[in-house]
């Protein structure tokens, strides 16, 4: 089961890549979609870790906006594009797909009406990505767009196993009826099934019926009684009489059904087992294009604070914490700014790393899953 890589400038198409990963989720899983690969240990060679995240992917996809050729490494108009930098982010992840040839597909996906750039626009190492048919979304046609893409990628990463068990399971379920003997043809052996279906519940139903009736005549006893139980009943009301002017005996019952209540209150103690479930240690990753933060900014999971994270000169700072795994919620919020986001992400023993970003502000946040080294 490969993954899919996706490499987008965030300056450039950020809600685009977005839009296109919250498209491919329901088919591929979030845990085959993998983004930002970037975020990896401070003193890490990147160039291994691309190298590494690579090897298990089986689709390529480079999104390109209308300001990926062009963007510059700096507010400076006269500063050189970022993707002349020989050690930029993209260039390097796109470089590295493209050394791998026909072993893994790259496919450019053009995003808010940008145009694929020719081989004179690109550096040498990236030359090859001219001459690659790229597929072009936009609003207009969408889903149409993004089903033509997965039908592309289906081919080279698999079904989801989700889906396949569903179909293993649809087979085992169509060849059980072969397992019965050879020597019966398929029409007698479906009305023998039907006779011993229909049969069989008749017999115990009859079965049961006959014990019921069997054991019942033996409480037949108790009309002959009768009488003298109401002549016993009579004789208890008249006891009772005389002592309804004694108020002491009544209390004496409210004790009795307290203590008859109180095992109901035992099977709480059967939460206590579920609080021992095993947590996963996850951490939030450096984001080295997360540089400005104007003070710490305070970081929520499901609802308690487990620390903080700030800017430096090399991005974010990363943030460890222990959590169960399953679905969780986040929320960051900028005691400066007072802006507050939130949203939810998943944690597995496969997927435990993730690259906090925030946008617009601090009013639109999200983790991406990283790669773990």
């Amino acid at each position: 089961m490969a993954a899919i890589f996706i490499s987008y400038r965030r300056e450039d198409s950020e809600d685009s890549t977005r839009a296109i990963y919250e498209s491919l989720r329901p088919e591929f899983g979030k845990e085959r979609l993998f983004m930002d690969v970037e975020a990896i240990a401070l003193g890490s060679d990147f160039r291994d870790a691309v190298e590494r995240s690579l090897a298990g992917c089986g689709v390529f996809l480079a999104v390109i906006g209308p300001t990926w050729l062009n963007v510059k490494s700096s507010n400076d108009p006269n500063a050189p594009r970022r993707l002349d930098n020989p050690n930029d982010y993209v260039r390097q992840e796109v470089a590295a797909a493209l050394k791998k040839g026909k072993q893994l597909p790259v496919i450019p996906v053009l995003v808010r009406g940008a145009s694929m750039p020719t081989s004179d626009q690109l550096p040498d190492d990236l030359k090859d990505l001219a001459y690659r048919n790229a597929l072009t979304l936009s609003n207009l046609d969408w889903d149409s767009s993004v089903a033509k893409l997965t039908e592309a990628i289906r081919p080279r990463v698999g079904e989801p196993q989700a889906v396949a068990s569903v179909a293993s399971r649809e087979v085992r379920s169509v060849a059980r009826p072969s397992t019965f003997p050879s020597g019966a043809t398929t029409a007698p052996a479906s009305g023998t099934n039907k006779v011993l279906l229909i049969g069989i519940p008749v017999v115990l139903v009859l079965a049961a019926v006959g014990v019921y009736f069997g054991l019942r005549p033996k409480p037949t006893p108790q009309p002959m009684p009768g009488p003298q139980t109401h002549v016993q009943t009579e004789t208890v009301q008249q006891p009772q009489a005389p002592q309804q002017s004694q108020p002491q005996p009544s209390p004496t019952l409210a004790p009795k059904t307290q203590s008859v209540s109180t095992p109901a209150s035992q099977p709480n103690k059967s939460p206590e087992p579920q609080s021992n479930q095993p947590t996963l240690e996850a951490k939030l990753v450096r984001n080295p294009r997360l540089k400005g933060l104007t003070g710490p900014v305070d970081v929520f999971i499901d609802g308690k604070q487990i620390g903080q994270i700030q800017s430096n000169p090399n991005g974010s700072t990363p943030l460890e914490f222990h959590v169960a795994a399953g679905e969780h919620s986040f929320k960051f919020v900028d005691p400066q700014r007072h802006s507050t986001c939130d949203g939810t992400f998943s944690v597995s023993s496969g997927q435990s790393h993730f690259k906090p970003a925030i946008t617009s502000g601090g009013t639109q946040c999200l983790l991406d899953p990283a790669f773990q080294n």
